[in-house]
């Protein structure tokens, strides 16, 4: 079971995964509550990876994943949206066969990057359609984390750089969230990358409104950057 959990790990997290494969891994997953329980215990080994939400996130690549001039596919509703399932009583015992995945996992991909929603390795570009329509170009060693709402839509920017379009909603504000405050989209595109004290923003088109998390607030438009810091935010140059 352990191996069979593994390769659908493997497979999702590789950038080659096509539409049908969404649909294959969700019906494994329904198909037997054993195979529920050992996808979400290693899950849950992997540092609270979110795996389960692939809902928000679909990533193009090389392969079939990606056809010609690597356009974005979003896959179909039913390979995104996995059907509601009831919480079976009994708990299978995979403490061990959990510990084993896990190991074998970090062979392949670090488990930093596992427990990220999409993250890229050394020397790798990755583009995201998100469910909204918005759009994720991940820079080379990047990690992100998606928590959409009703409410909002937030990028919780972990490691790296990530250039984001996003698609127009007027009842969900568009967020990106690093160590140092929150960039909130006020247009379509713009670049964020986490540096070690500060964050940098780079506006390509329109504006985005700044926020530290000591409360300063700063506006960045087209054509500007600036880089902030958990108090206040450089002015803006081109």
């Amino acid at each position: 079971m352990a191996d069979q959990v593994i390769n659908w790990l493997l497979l999702l997290r590789s950038g080659k995964a096509t539409a049908q494969d969404y649909n294959d891994f969700l019906a494994w997953r329904a198909a037997d509550p054993v195979h529920e329980n050992a996808w979400q215990q290693l899950t849950g080994t992997l540092a609270g990876s979110s795996f389960g939400r692939l809902g928000d996130v679909y990533a193009t690549g090389s392969g079939d994943a990606a056809p010609a001039a690597q356009s974005l596919i979003p896959p179909p509703p039913a390979a995104i949206v996995p059907p509601p399932r009831r919480f079976l009583t009994g708990a299978l015992a995979l403490a061990s066969t959990g510990a084993a995945a896990a190991y074998v996992g970090n062979a392949f991909y670090p488990l930093n990057n596992v427990a990220a929603d999409a993250a890229t390795a050394t020397g790798e570009r990755r583009r995201y359609l998100l469910s909204d329509g918005s759009q994720l170009l991940l820079d080379a060693r990047s990690r992100v984390n998606l928590d959409f709402t009703p409410a909002y839509r937030q990028v919780r920017l972990l490691d790296g750089a990530v250039t984001v379009s996003v698609a127009p909603d007027s009842r969900r504000p568009f967020l990106v969230q690093t160590a140092q405050g929150t960039v909130r989209a006020l247009g379509t595109r713009y670049m964020v990358r986490q540096q070690a004290q500060r964050t940098v923003v780079v506006v390509h088109e329109h504006e985005v409104e700044v926020e530290t998390m000591s409360g300063a607030h700063g506006t960045i438009r087209a054509g500007t950057g600036a880089r902030f810091d958990n108090a206040r935010m450089d002015t803006p140059r081109a």
